[in-house]
């Protein structure tokens, strides 16, 4: 519980770097601030509910879709139809979950959990996480490549997009490789998930809103480019 309210204190004094600053903001960082206000919600409400009714999931599962939605809403700012982008995004995520859950129910397979409905909320929000973190890296690769292929000469270390799409695909790309290893080394060895895997699963949230928290200030010292 302690790194909980660790991550939870650095995402809200992000919001509060982010609301101080909200005049400089350009549009990218006024959605990763909604997004970052977003994520501090969905986890105090994941504490109160871990709290008093020893279960939280439901509540990741009902606010992670927003939380997938404003990122999209990040990647497809600048297209002529962002929320058309962002509605297929979302179809495409429900309709993958509603398709395997149906076909392929993962739920049943958490041996350790014993209630079935939490089972299948677990199998929902596995199903969901899954494709909200392959279409995040997908489309963070997709701008790493206009990126590479820009003849502008951007000065990448730089620009205020290049940095928030490194920190998403980094984010993202550690946050797959823990849950995709997260059963097996918890059932095979949980020293080693305890002492390793879980402190540096923690350090990198830690360490992504941190980085996500310090940008407008960057941007304030001319660090960074807006454009």
């Amino acid at each position: 519980m302690y790194f909980i309210y660790l991550y939870i204190s650095i995402v809200f004094a992000a919001c509060a770097v982010y609301a101080i600053n909200f005049k400089i903001l350009p549009a990218a960082l006024k959605i990763i601030f909604v997004y970052l206000a977003t994520v501090f919600v969905t986890e105090v409400i994941g504490v109160i509910c871990l709290v008093m009714y020893r279960y939280n999931l439901f509540v990741y599962l009902m606010l992670c879709p927003v939380q997938f939605a404003l990122i999209l809403y990040y990647f497809f700012r600048k297209h002529k139809r962002p929320i058309l982008n962002i509605f297929i995004g979302l179809v495409l995520c429900f309709l993958f979950v509603v398709l395997m859950d149906t076909y392929f129910p993962i739920g049943k397979y958490f041996t350790l959990i014993k209630n079935d409905n939490i089972k299948r909320v677990k199998g929902l929000y596995t199903y969901f996480f899954i494709f909200e973190g392959f279409y995040i890296i997908l489309v963070s690769l997709v701008a790493y490549y206009r990126f590479f292929s820009d003849d502008s000469k951007l000065r990448l270390f730089r620009n205020l997009d290049f940095l928030i799409v490194t920190i998403f695909l980094f984010f993202w790309s550690i946050t797959y490789l823990y849950n995709g290893v997260y059963d097996i080394i918890y059932r095979n060895n949980s020293v080693l998930f305890f002492q390793i895997v879980y402190p540096v699963y923690c350090i990198v949230n830690c360490f992504t809103y941190l980085i996500l928290g310090v940008l407008p200030i960057l941007l304030k010292k001319n660090v960074i480019d807006s454009d």
